[in-house]
């Protein structure tokens, strides 16, 4: 008996929980205070920007690469690894934060320690959690992601105005007080043998560097070079014995297709949530603490109760149910804030 409870909710994943949520928070803490950052170095916002983009760079990549080198190395390693990385990261940004440079070195090693935590979620619930218990185990991590976007840019322009930027690289040095914990709880787990795909992992890197280099700067040679680094990755791939990722995964549609989608959907929403606060600047004229907790908060509270109805919901009626429904919502929530934006701040709180 006590086995099967341990195998529907494993101890582990409290602590992932909290490493989720530390995760999301130090991608959108420093959020509400770019203009300072840029103020202090003299730059312009664009510029400034970067602080954010290091982290999203290195973050994007390293998720795809920690999830293939889980079935080598084992999870319990990676996350010893991967939460040293983040803590040193974190300690860099606040001991040289007066160099900007050093700044976004910070930052990048920072996402490439984070990045551990997506691709290894999966690992760890696919591994440890019954099928019939996983919907509710994504929807208690996805509820945990939300409150730390939520509290991040509270969080950020709190410790911005009262104390100073640099000490928000302070709270992810945090997550290594979950080190022993995450020791002590996740099982010594069998490795397969086998060599890691260097150069196809090289180039799936570079690749995916290249195109969000494109999409932040628009120039169009950075995709070209994003084109050619991925046509060498599919034919390395092809010919490697053990390739960084299978070819055969490629012949899966509906699977393919959910990746596309769910790309699209998160894109869309993320792309929102961080254009909401310009909005209320600029059309209500409202200060950065009342935008995270008047406008974007209240949404994040719902994010976290429906999160955990929905889990449940796809266990006991399956996933197309809850992903009609939620399609629906989102889209009124779009549908109320193109119509109402400039009536009342408080409407685009109920539509998020």
């Amino acid at each position: 008996m006590e086995k099967s409870i341990e195998k529907r909710i494993p101890n582990s994943l409290i602590w992932l929980c909290v490493l989720a949520f530390f995760s999301v928070l130090n991608e959108t803490v420093f959020n509400v205070s770019l203009p300072d950052i840029a103020a202090q170095f003299g730059i312009k916002p664009s510029a400034a920007n970067y602080v954010n983009t290091s982290f999203i760079l290195s973050f994007a990549v390293g998720t795809a690469v920690y999830g293939k080198i889980s079935d080598i190395y084992g999870v319990k390693k990676l996350i010893f690894i991967s939460m040293m990385i983040y803590g040193g990261g974190s300690l860099i940004g606040l001991l040289f934060h007066a160099w900007f440079p050093i700044l976004l070195v910070a930052r990048f090693i920072q996402g490439a320690g984070a990045s551990a935590v997506p691709g290894l979620i999966m690992v760890i619930v696919t591994k440890s959690i019954e099928m019939q218990h996983q919907g509710k185990a994504f929807g208690m991590i996805g509820s945990t992601v939300a409150l730390g976007e939520g509290f991040g840019p509270i969080l950020g322009g709190w410790i911005a105005d009262y104390v100073h930027w640099s000490y928000l690289f302070f709270l992810p040095m945090m997550t290594l007080v979950t080190l022993p914990f995450f020791l002590r709880t996740l099982s010594d787990e069998p490795v397969k043998k086998g060599g890691l795909d260097v150069p196809g992992g090289l180039l799936f890197v570079l690749g995916t560097v290249s195109f969000t280099l494109f999409t932040t700067h628009y120039e169009w040679w950075y995709l070209n070079i994003s084109v050619i680094l991925f046509i060498g990755f599919v034919l390395r791939i092809r010919r490697a014995k053990e390739p960084f990722i299978e070819p055969a995964l490629f012949k899966r549609r509906r699977f393919i297709v959910g990746v596309f989608v769910g790309g699209i959907l998160l894109g869309t929403v993320a792309g929102f949530m961080s254009m909401v606060p310009y909005m209320m600047r600029e059309v209500h004229q409202m200060s950065t603490s009342l935008i995270g907790g008047g406008v974007l908060f209240p949404g994040t509270i719902s994010v976290i109760l429906f999160g955990i109805v929905g889990g449940s919901l796809v266990d006991r009626q399956g996933a197309r149910l809850v992903m009609v429904a939620g399609l629906l919502l989102l889209g009124s929530g779009l549908l109320i804030v193109s119509l109402f934006a400039d009536r009342s701040p408080w409407i685009i709180s109920g539509a998020l």
